[in-house]
């Protein structure tokens, strides 16, 4: 689950996964951001671990998902076909507080997972060094310390490689999306990385990155700027000028 799905999931009020679930933001491989409100639910994350998905791409399973709230129960798959078929079959009433209440009821019967018995998570190892990693202020710098972290771990080594051939371009809209999202409502969340995707249509990156993972595969981008370093502020600065505000945002309510 990555990307747009990671997004429902997050908006949800009863968040359930299955043993096999991998949860990830890969979106500086294609030049892109992590959307969908991930500037708000990565801000939300503990040690910098939003930031550090953003930049690499990394790669949660079900007990790192467990470990930082990304979901609330795990339940074995087989499940699945059965607790579909109890919501199909429940009365519901159309009030929210009593329909909730139901749902509740019914998602206590449900037979979790023990958390011991699911495959050890990578943070558990690894989310002090993330911490450390990317406390800096000065983002090429965090940039440079996780390239240059020797670490002999599979996973850590695919978060570093998504890294070092990401856009840089999205590595700057990472950083600057996670500290305006600390301060901002969800509703501004929303609006901002409206602007924010608007820009990235208009740019060349997020075609060429679509092109070397999907068209052509052949995983070689050819990105705007070789890195993060050479970046022009002003590229950043035009993908957070707003589009809508409270005048003319059409979902704004009278």
């Amino acid at each position: 689950m990555s990307g747009g799905g990671l997004g429902l999931l997050s908006a949800c009020r009863y968040r359930l996964v299955t043993p096999d679930v991998t949860l990830a933001m890969p979106e500086i491989s294609i030049g892109l951001f992590p959307d969908v409100g991930a500037s708000w639910f990565l801000n939300r994350l503990p040690g910098r671990l939003g930031l550090f998905m953003g930049l690499t791409g990394a790669r949660l399973n079900v007990a790192d998902t467990l470990r930082v709230g990304l979901a609330d129960l795990v339940i074995d798959a087989g499940q699945i076909e059965t607790l579909l078929a109890r919501l199909q079959d429940e009365r519901w009433t159309g009030e929210a507080a009593a329909d909730d209440n139901r749902l509740f009821r019914l998602l206590n019967q449900v037979e979790a997972l023990d958390y011991r018995s699911l495959a050890p998570g990578h943070l558990e190892r690894h989310e002090q060094t993330i911490a450390r990693l990317t406390a800096g202020t000065e983002l090429p710098a965090i940039i440079e310390q996780i390239l240059a972290a020797d670490i002999d771990d599979p996973w850590w080594q695919s978060c570093a490689e998504n890294l070092k051939n990401g856009c840089p371009v999205t590595a700057w809209l990472v950083w600057h999306q996670l500290r305006k999202g600390q301060q901002m409502s969800l509703k501004d969340i929303f609006r901002m990385e409206l602007a924010m995707a608007l820009e990235c249509t208009r740019r060349p990156d997020l075609a060429e990155g679509i092109r070397a993972l999907l068209v052509d595969k052949d995983k070689a981008p050819v990105w705007s700027f070789k890195s993060a370093g050479e970046v022009p502020e002003e590229v950043i600065e035009r993908h957070f000028e707003p589009v809508w505000d409270d005048l003319n945002d059409p979902m704004q309510l009278d």
